[in-house]
């Protein structure tokens, strides 16, 4: 999964509106969507070989076989080196 998050936001004005304020501030976040992906399939895969899996997650993955067969199969092909 190749996909990045673009979040911008400013703050401030030129100082013509408001002289107490001369900046004029511009952020820009770019995420990397993948890398939370993996993260989180692999804290999934972690807790389905302890067993600790709660109620609401076997419930949303349709059971541990299904973790297995619908989630954690492609894993591997998504990985970071």
């Amino acid at each position: 999964m190749k996909e990045i998050s673009i979040f911008i936001d400013e703050s401030g004005d030129f100082g013509k509106l408001n002289p107490r304020s001369p900046y004029y501030i511009v952020t820009m976040v770019f995420h990397d969507q993948a890398a939370d992906f993996i993260c989180t399939m692999k804290l999934t895969e972690l807790k389905l070989e302890k067993h600790n899996m709660s109620v609401q997650e076997l419930r949303f993955f349709g059971g541990e076989d299904g973790v297995r067969k619908n989630y954690l199969k492609d894993l591997k092909k998504y990985e970071l080196n």
